[in-house]
């Protein structure tokens, strides 16, 4: 199962949500620089390039190009686990909201329990399991709720998100 974000643009336009899967991305590990363009995070693709550069020179002033590597190559790696949560807290930036976190095999289940409103799927005895959406209640205008409130935890750095049900 993958966890998906559903997201709206500021419009509030229901056709216009964008789907985010949670999870690893390989071009965030290969190119962080690249991975941000594709999602267009301008800021992020500069700031990306710039401390690639900064690593680069680093090591070959202080003549440590392996070390130089390991450390970019962990940060590379911390990119690429946390892909979706920065791709979805840009958004949020932007002014979209996180409506819904969904549990599904796939992206078109993910899209498809999203617009059928679906709050609970119970899992089946069968040979495959049913996609199990989270949906939690309340709204926060933004990624950091107020302290005490818990919601959802994604990533490896514990966003903790509340949903807009509206």
């Amino acid at each position: 199962m993958k966890t998906y974000l559903a997201i709206e643009p500021p419009n509030g336009e229901p056709e216009d949500t964008r789907f985010v899967r949670d999870g690893f991305s390989f071009l965030a590990l290969v190119s962080p620089v690249l991975f941000a363009l594709r999602y267009r995070l301008w800021l992020s693709a500069a700031g990306f390039a710039v401390l690639a550069l900064a690593l680069t020179v680093l090591g070959q002033m202080t003549d440590r190009q392996g070390t130089a590597f390991v450390i970019g190559l962990l940060f590379n790696l911390g990119i690429a686990l946390e892909a979706g949560v920065i791709v979805a807290f840009a958004r949020e930036r932007a002014g979209w909201r996180t409506v819904n976190i969904l549990l599904a095999p796939d992206l078109d289940s993910a899209e498809a329990m999203h617009f059928a409103g679906i709050e609970a799927s119970p899992i089946s005895s069968g040979d495959s399991p049913q996609p199990i959406p989270v949906r939690s209640t309340g709204a926060v205008p933004h990624a950091f709720p107020p302290r005490g409130e818990t919601g959802p935890i994604l990533g490896l750095f514990g966003l903790n998100r509340r949903l807009d049900r509206s």
